[in-house]
């Protein structure tokens, strides 16, 4: 079975641009759709805490991606109706330029 046919699913890459100034001053970050690429998402540990007096849940996961795809720490994915954040920068799985990794908390961005 070939690496590829590992990745079931495709993942929209979003990425917010430079931070541009709104009329009242404020920040506006603008979001762009980077590609689509193939993925794998395998979601490992989930979270709670207590927030306010509201219980707030988080999942962590790995996403695979195949190598050179244009992924980077903070970009958003999008894959399986599912909104993810990228934390930290990918990493060369096994350092053979075979695939890339990508540690991912569940996001709900305001995108």
């Amino acid at each position: 079975m070939s690496f590829r046919s590992l990745l079931n699913q495709t993942a929209t890459i979003k990425r917010r641009s430079a931070t541009q100034s709104t009329s009242s001053g404020g920040a506006k970050y603008p979001v762009t759709t980077v590609c689509d690429a193939p993925c794998r998402i395998q979601m490992d540990s989930s979270s709670e805490a207590s927030i306010g007096g509201r219980a707030s849940a988080t999942a962590q996961g790995t996403g695979y991606f195949l190598f050179g795809a244009d992924i980077r720490s903070g970009d958003y994915i999008e894959a399986g109706g599912l909104a993810y954040e990228v934390v930290g920068p990918p990493r060369n799985a096994g350092g053979h330029n075979h695939h890339l990794e990508v540690t991912l908390t569940e996001a709900r961005p305001n995108l």
